[in-house]
């Protein structure tokens, strides 16, 4: 074929070279790159459209379910009879929780991204999913005003706790109500007559109405970015622009190393360091109870198509600044949310004390704790360091000390951690995209990049071959023929070749070949 006269041939001959070169390009980059770790490093720069952050900028739903407990024997247990208070667990008692981010804000000359946490866009029950009649059930609870308050003074000057016993006189120990008033509406006309003497900041004493009644600002600032490393991705520089929890202020005294509890390095729990490891150990931010948890590798989990790592609440890392609540010692495994909750003594841990050392047989019957029911744990994907299914449970308890100078009735409750209520807050799945997406990098892109590399190297040879059969002015399957038939009488001639047969240049035996 004559190139320099014949314009269509070279026409004929541009069309595949620049395929074979696009091609080979292709093959030879998906040799050299990782299209996983490229996908991740973008996810860690976490730009403006990128398809992880709008994920994250919409989080799915979730569900909050609280139980709370019934006392049934009331009567025998301030008589004497019982020692024991018998717990009976009423619930769940379901809302559907909407949660969101906002006012998002690229800080480009940090690396860093600063946004509110809103934890409670929409706030509903769930009729469907909780039992029937529920909300107007009537149940016996340890009356909270009388022992709060009682745990709070008991180490007080005497004549302090001969003023509240006034008072106290004709509050009963137990109250009757309906669980929406435990929840929601929860008063006593004894709040109102010991604000006379004692500011009490509080008239609703609803569990629910209190946690709720404001939504407390979370403003958070992480890393983003590779400036800082892909092992701190998302991790928190700071919580309403401190590095500290603000109401924990007061406890620097205790132990300057470790109190206040710092939040920087800690993380806001939607999102993790890529590449994560089973010994690797973090910390996320319980903003409610203001302090940070350690949680820790427990065993390998899959869902879905997805492998990953469960992280469990570890050992508690700040036990100086949480061991005690206003006094009252706690028990391991318990800790304090005084300062963030009540100006009263009040302690959190797992339901049924899930992981404590507190000797709650001692004082409790139909407590039964265990880790399928009452563990809080977080299941990480860790190529992305993206969480696939997370259950918080926490517990909500009235720590009573040794109580002296106070009635026989009150003084029953001596050395107990008094639960009141517990919830389960559970995230919905991830929808599909994000899910697909989620898929996409942490399993399929290494399949995808084997096929891919297989096709470019497919695309590349057919590509020369087109060009070479072109040059020769033949068609592919002329040649695909062409070298069958030189085969087949390469074949042919191996019988009447003598040089097959010559014991010193063959290394066949001379009946290897038969026709």
């Amino acid at each position: 074929m004559d190139f320099t006269k014949n314009s269509k041939a070279k026409r004929q001959i541009l069309c595949p070279l620049i395929w074979a070169i696009i091609s080979s390009s292709l093959f030879l980059i998906s040799l050299i790159i990782d299209y996983q770790h490229e996908a991740i490093k973008e996810h860690v720069r976490f730009r403006k459209g990128f398809l992880s952050r709008s994920a994250w900028e919409e989080p799915p739903d979730g569900s909050l379910r609280c139980y709370v407990f019934n006392v049934t024997n009331t009567e025998a247990f301030l008589n004497g009879t019982d020692k024991k208070l018998h717990l009976q667990q009423i619930g769940p008692i379901v809302y559907r929780i909407k949660i969101g981010n906002a006012n998002i804000t690229d800080n480009e000359n940090e690396s860093t991204l600063t946004f509110r946490k809103l934890r409670r866009k929409e706030f509903v029950f769930d009729e469907k999913n909780s039992p029937p009649g529920i909300m107007d059930q009537k149940i016996y609870v340890p009356n909270v005003v009388l022992l709060s308050i009682a745990a709070k003074i008991h180490d007080w000057f005497f004549l302090t706790r001969n003023l509240f016993n006034v008072y106290a006189k004709h509050e009963p120990i137990f109250v009757h109500h309906t669980v929406h008033e435990i929840l929601w509406n929860y008063t006593t006309p004894m709040v109102d007559e010991i604000k006379a003497w004692w500011p009490v900041s509080v008239d609703n004493l609803g569990t629910l109405h209190n946690a709720f009644r404001d939504e407390k600002p979370e403003v958070y600032t992480v890393n983003i970015g590779m400036q800082h490393g892909m092992e701190n991705f998302f991790k928190v520089r700071s919580l309403n622009n401190l590095t500290v929890f603000e109401k924990q202020l007061d406890k620097i005294q205790l132990d300057p190393e470790v109190c206040p509890i710092h939040v920087d390095n800690a993380f806001e729990n939607a999102l993790f360091p890529p590449y994560l490891k089973r010994e690797d150990q973090l910390s996320i931010i319980a903003a409610d109870s203001c302090r940070t948890l350690p949680l820790v590798y427990e065993h390998d989990v899959s869902k879905s198509g997805l492998n990953g790592y469960k992280f469990v609440i570890g050992k508690d890392s700040e036990a100086s600044c949480l061991k005690d609540s206003m006094g009252v010692p706690l028990p391991s495994g318990i800790f304090d949310v005084s300062s963030c909750r009540f100006d009263v003594p009040s302690a959190y841990s797992q339901p049924h004390f899930f992981g404590s050392t507190y000797n709650y047989e001692e004082h409790f019957e139909g407590l039964s704790p265990n880790p399928v029911d009452h563990q809080t744990y977080v299941w990480i994907e860790p190529k992305t360091g993206v969480s696939f299914e997370v259950k918080y449970r926490f517990q909500q308890s009235i720590p009573v000390p040794q109580l002296s100078g106070f009635s026989e009735k009150i003084r029953r409750f001596n050395g107990m951690v008094v639960p009141i209520f517990w919830y389960e807050y559970d995230l919905d799945d991830l929808p599909s995209h994000s899910m697909f997406l989620l898929k996409l990098t942490a399993v399929y892109l290494p399949y995808v990049q084997k096929v891919t590399t297989i096709i470019f190297l497919l695309a590349t040879v057919v590509s020369l071959t087109t060009i070479i059969c072109r040059i020769y002015g033949i068609s592919p399957m002329e040649a695909l023929w062409f070298g069958q038939t030189e085969l087949q009488q390469t074949i042919s001639e191996v019988p009447t070749n003598p040089r097959y047969y010559d014991d010193s240049k063959s290394f066949l035996p001379k009946n290897a070949i038969k026709m």
